[in-house]
């Protein structure tokens, strides 16, 4: 008879327990029901967060027994990870915008300009290629790509590296220590110094080969650069102006190109 009633006695326990919680369980039941849109229309992460919340909210639900606490903390979750879902941005402008910006002819523009100008390309692909990129974060690129785009300065100027050598081919008994330079604009510049000058221009440069000796015969031409890259040479020659030598010839052969630093 005893094990009879604490049967029946266990029975009603049960049945009393797992009446218990039922308003939180429907609360949770319907955070659950709750309509999200298809997850392809959302990021990858956010609708990971989202699956992961769900499925332990769905376990705790069916718990016979889950205490109040745990049944708030898995709605909470839950709410929380649906509040979280991240619709995908549609990326087709900023797309639109990176090719536009990758189609400018970089060389009538200035460098500085270019180079902020691909510094937001580079962020604003960042963006195309991230998955988990969010509806700020496509706007903010455009909009940057938008600023660097209008701000593209033509350029008139340009920064040249000036690259030069001396060589030479004859001596015929002139002299054996010398002296060689280029000026430009009467001051003398050295291999690997820069010049400004408008873009695709030409300058006059002075090139000139002196012995060094207490009478220095000397040799000096004026030439014209094409800033354009391309190398040019010129021969110069240097005649002995007195002794026996007199009308020897040393003969030096000056090549030169400039190449384009910067754009201004």
């Amino acid at each position: 008879m005893k094990k009879i009633i604490s049967v029946i006695l266990s029975v009603i326990v049960i049945l009393i327990l797992s009446g218990c919680n039922e308003k939180e369980k429907a609360s949770l039941q319907e955070v659950i029901e709750q309509e999200v849109k298809a997850e392809d229309t959302y990021t990858p992460a956010s609708y990971q967060e989202y699956k992961v919340a769900l499925q332990n909210a769905i376990s705790v639900k069916k718990e016979t027994f889950a205490s109040t606490e745990k049944l708030h903390k898995a709605e909470k979750n839950l709410q929380s990870a649906i509040d979280n879902l991240y619709p995908k941005p549609d990326k087709s402008e900023l797309a639109g915008l990176v090719e536009k910006a990758l189609a400018i002819n970089e060389n009538i523009y200035t460098t500085a300009s270019c180079l902020s100008l691909n510094a937001e390309i580079s962020s604003a692909q960042a963006v195309i290629n991230n998955e988990e990129a969010t509806i700020q974060d496509v706007e903010q690129a455009a909009n940057d790509l938008n600023t660097a785009l209008r701000g593209m300065t033509k350029s008139t100027k340009g920064v040249y590296k000036i690259y030069y050598s001396f060589n030479m081919l004859a001596n015929n008994h002139v002299g054996n220590e010398w002296l060689k330079g280029v000026t430009y604009n009467g001051i003398n510049i050295y291999s690997g110094d820069t010049v400004t000058a408008p873009l695709n221009s030409s300058i006059k440069i002075n090139i000139y080969v002196i012995e060094n000796d207490k009478i220095p015969d000397i040799g000096s031409e004026s030439i014209s650069l094409l800033l354009n890259g391309a190398k040019i040479s010129a021969k110069i020659f240097v005649c002995e102006n007195r002794g026996r030598y007199t009308g020897n010839i040393a003969t030096w052969e000056f090549t030169c190109h400039a190449a384009l630093k910067e754009r201004l």
